[in-house]
């Protein structure tokens, strides 16, 4: 049975603590998006130190500047990130001034959680090493990143993954280089965006193990790799 991942709340470079933290989010439409709206609600304490207090809320505002710049992503879970902006921050200190109650309200982009780890992986353009085995750990299909340098010309370009199929039917010589991505579904060849001689859909990597297979007409070869994060609804 495959394990859940451990809880650590942070935005930024700020942890929250665990035992006085506690969140909710729901799936909202926003600019005709699905996203998540994260609702954190925590107990900062700093008894008979309100410098110190002070001290932490600044830290949690600058993280969150950044996190609006987006420069740092908001994570629920060990491994695990979401990216967007805040909706409301809400600070109101004890009378004391040792503790804080704080209520962060954020948009995600959208609705998945993603694998801070970027999976690479690299094959060959010809047989018999032209096969990607890729591991998607998440529940939901992810976007690939896929990069193609021809060492040679090749007349065309078929990429099989899973039950999926993209073919790319031009030219590519030596020194070309083709990148497909599937989450914004764009193709580069060399530094203009070129989606003239692509056939069918943008493929995407489903849940659990996949296999990916180049094939190409002409004698070439090359290489093919492959980028992708793991994905979580």
């Amino acid at each position: 049975m495959r394990e859940s991942a451990k809880r650590m709340i942070c935005i930024g470079r700020f942890v929250f603590p665990n035992e006085t933290t506690r969140w909710r989010s729901t799936i909202v439409e926003a600019l005709s998006k699905e996203r998540r709206e994260v609702t954190i609600e925590a107990l900062l304490v700093q008894r008979d130190d309100p410098l110190g207090i002070q001290r932490r809320v600044e830290r949690l505002e600058e993280e969150i500047e950044r996190f609006d710049q987006g420069q740092a992503t908001l994570s629920l879970r060990e491994n695990r990130f979401f990216e967007g902006r805040r909706r409301e921050l809400v600070v109101a200190p004890s009378a004391r001034g040792d503790a804080a109650r704080v209520q962060l309200k954020i948009l995600t982009l959208d609705r998945f959680e993603r694998s801070e780890e970027l999976h690479t992986k690299c094959a060959d353009l010809q047989p018999p090493t032209n096969i990607i085995r890729a591991l998607n750990r998440g529940n939901h299909a992810t976007p690939l990143f896929i990069e193609i340098q021809p060492s040679g010309t090749i007349d065309s370009l078929t990429l099989n993954i899973g039950t999926s199929q993209l073919t790319y039917d031009g030219p590519l010589g030596s020194g070309d280089k083709l990148t497909l991505d599937s989450e914004t579904n764009t193709a580069v060849l060399n530094d203009t965006e070129n989606v003239t001689h692509l056939v069918n859909e943008f493929p995407w990597l489903e849940a659990g193990w996949n296999s990916i297979t180049a094939v190409v007409s002409g004698s070439a070869d090359g290489v093919m790799q492959i980028e992708y994060r793991d994905l979580w609804v």
